[in-house]
């Protein structure tokens, strides 16, 4: 059960096959009960001392393996100096959720962590592909989509956004480190207006106007 996962990879990141290890421990949990429980099967005596050793090892090896099977996620979680999210993407977050429709969909690049949904609880067009992709979903259409509006000309992301329904476009750190160019182009973007941009520039969003009927071909 524990070697499974070390051959057999059911997951896109081969490194993401450590949550396995925490599943297995269900099962053997309940396996390890049952060898408690039904230990007088081997002729040891309840208050024999084999008995008593037997079951205080078997606990003491449920209790130590079970700590080494998240020892490593702990501990990159203390050494690790990467946030969720910084002072100004948080305000950016709580601006999103004064400010925007509960139902509105944002255009925001592929991440892991955006301001616009973890803090302002609003829909994203495409969020982290391997969560999606990891569950079974083809969402290379959409992936490709999503990038084309990105690093594309104008008129291509103004073709995504209505293909997907969204009304808010945002510019942040995954956005600008993907796409260089996207921020001066949406400023140009007569189609787009900027409703938001924090003190330090790094984070903006963009409202599309009413009718783009007339642009989107």
């Amino acid at each position: 059960m524990l070697a499974l996962p070390n051959f057999v990879a059911f997951t896109p990141n081969v490194w993401d096959m450590y949550k396995f290890f925490h599943y297995a421990w269900i099962a053997i949990a309940v396996a390890a009960g049952c060898f408690l429980a039904d230990i007088s099967f081997t002729g040891i005596t309840r208050n024999s001392k084999r008995r008593k050793v037997l079951v205080a090892v078997t606990i003491t090896l449920l209790l130590v393996f079970s700590v080494f099977s998240s020892a490593l996620v702990a501990t990159w979680n203390v050494s690790t100096r990467d946030s969720c999210a910084d002072a100004d993407e948080y305000a950016t977050g709580l601006w999103v959720r004064e400010n925007v429709p509960e139902r509105a969909v944002f255009l925001t690049w592929n991440s892991i962590h955006t301001p616009v949904s973890m803090i302002g609880g609003r829909l994203r067009v495409l969020g982290y592909v391997n969560w999606a992709y990891g569950h079974g979903f083809d969402i290379w259409e959409r992936k490709d989509d999503l990038e084309r509006a990105y690093n594309g000309n104008i008129s291509k992301t103004l073709v995504v956004m209505r293909k997907y329904g969204a009304n808010y476009v945002y510019v942040g750190k995954s956005e600008r480190q993907n796409a260089p160019g996207c921020l001066n182009r949406f400023k140009e973007c007569k189609q787009l207006e900027q409703v938001y941009e924090d003190h330090t520039g790094k984070n903006h969003i963009f409202k599309l106007r009413n009718d783009i009927s007339q642009y989107v071909r």
